[in-house]
């Protein structure tokens, strides 16, 4: 199965974890006792009861990157990987061979960037000059990006990325986790008469460039206000080729160790935008569940 070669707009999960591996998988910094998330035949499982062709691979540490490699290879079609290096040294030559590395040998499809700690530079000074080696390859190798917001906790992303996208004007990136996820959104979001005001930041990066929002729809974790309003806004304002749908399965932080392995919650997310969001034709929310993903990984942008 290869969903990602047929002619019928593809359901992708953009936002999908596996992280149960096997010895061989090992790398250094890789901890067996704490929790990843569930196998690939969990997610799998999950994928198939709600007809999910595919999913994106979100690799959060660099010891995921061997096992994610082999998920790709075994289970051709149903997983694209996005390639994670240290983000403090993405920009420096041991960084750049190794996004090459997984790209060009492993089959890769992109870079999931996310410095971390917060007190590493490149967390947010990731537009500064010493970096651009990075923003360079990058450009060169087309390749998209997924970055991730902590909404208040993050609060120079956005015009951060400004910055960037000015100058890579042609970079395609995705923005993990949408606007805000659970105690990260900010108070004014949302206000008493349930009228939403997004960052003018925010819409001027989407609106301007080749910027897409993850929204984690269904999530228990996400919060998007009363009747879902946030949803809604965000539809109004970026419309349904901006918007991407993730499940944020199975290291979903938000889901019991039981939800995060169970079809029903599964197909609950996958089919939240279908059962709660009416105002959404089919044809805009196959964009949002999956045309837009493909559109970013495989270069189709076919209507």
């Amino acid at each position: 199965m290869n969903p990602m070669g047929t002619n019928h707009q593809p359901v992708i999960d953009a936002h999908a974890h596996c992280g149960v591996q096997a010895p061989q998988d090992w790398m250094p910094g890789f901890d067996a006792t704490k929790n990843r998330g569930h196998a690939s035949t969990d997610l799998l499982t999950c994928m198939d009861a709600a007809g999910v062709d595919c999913a994106v691979l979100h690799t959060n540490d660099v010891w995921g990157m061997k096992y994610a490699a082999r998920m790709i290879q075994e289970h051709d079609g149903r997983f694209i990987g996005i390639c994670k290096v240290d983000g403090s040294q993405a920009h420096t030559e041991s960084g750049l061979h190794a996004i090459q590395h997984h790209v060009q040998d492993e089959g890769f499809r992109g870079l999931y960037f996310d410095p971390w700690p917060p007190t590493e530079d490149a967390f947010a000074n990731f537009y500064a000059q010493q970096y651009r080696p990075l923003w360079d390859l990058v450009e060169q190798m087309q390749l998209p990006v997924c970055v991730v917001s902590y909404g208040i906790q993050s609060p120079d992303l956005f015009p951060g990325l400004i910055q960037l996208v000015d100058r890579y004007p042609n970079l395609t990136m995705t923005v993990v986790h949408g606007l805000y996820v659970g105690t990260s959104v900010p108070p004014d979001l949302v206000d008493e008469e349930n009228r939403v005001h997004i960052d003018p930041a925010i819409i001027e990066l989407v609106r301007n460039f080749d910027v897409s929002l993850e929204i984690l729809a269904g999530y228990p974790g996400a919060t998007f206000g009363r009747d879902d309003v946030v949803l809604h806004a965000l539809f109004d304002t970026f419309g349904p080729r901006k918007l991407l749908w993730g499940s944020e399965f199975t290291k979903a932080q938000a889901l019991s160790r039981t939800q995060a392995k169970s079809t029903v919650q599964y197909t609950s997310q996958a089919r939240y935008l279908q059962n709660h969001c009416p105002y959404i034709l089919d044809s805009d929310r196959a964009w949002i569940m999956g045309g837009n993903v493909a559109r970013i990984y495989a270069g189709d942008d076919s209507d």
